[in-house]
């Protein structure tokens, strides 16, 4: 296995730390979306009903999405613990982190108070915590994809 840079040439401690922090951040991401596909899988009617207050979709395509969105979650998640399809895992990460962040920014801006259902359901009320939370788990996904886009492994 050879590693190539596709910068300028710093080192190989420089490879090995883009690598080290890329794989630390990549599977920080991955269990956070196991956690949270999971609990959804483990309650789907408390997601359902979570996601219906979100009032973004209708019953028939809210219920279809409330029935895919936790196994994405945990597809992506176990892509990114065990390095498979790295990249495209993360950029369907984040497609979904914006995707969570729009969601919740049009609670806020409706005034609604309604349970987040991140991870697990009576933990909190959407907030600007939960909003800020969503974009940094967004911007850490976007760091990876670059650290894993410059480290680039060639067999």
């Amino acid at each position: 296995m050879v590693i190539r840079m596709e910068s300028n040439n710093t080192g190989v401690t420089t490879k090995w730390s883009l690598l080290a922090v890329g794989t630390c951040l990549r599977m920080s991401c991955g269990v956070i979306f196991i956690i949270s596909g999971m609990d959804k899988i483990r309650q789907p009617y408390d997601f359902l009903i979570a996601f219906y207050q979100y009032q973004l979709l209708g019953p028939p395509i809210g219920r279809f999405v409330a029935m895919v969105l936790p196994y994405i979650e945990l597809t992506v998640g176990l892509c990114l613990v065990g390095g498979l399809c790295v990249q495209g895992s993360l950029l369907l990460s984040a497609v979904l982190l914006v995707m969570f962040s729009v969601a919740i920014g049009t609670v806020l801006t409706r005034h609604l108070l309604i349970n987040c259902a991140c991870f697990g359901f009576d933990r909190e009320f959407i907030n600007g915590r939960t909003l800020a939370r969503s974009l940094v788990i967004l911007g850490v996904v976007v760091l990876t994809y670059d650290c894993n886009r410059r480290a680039v492994v060639v067999r």
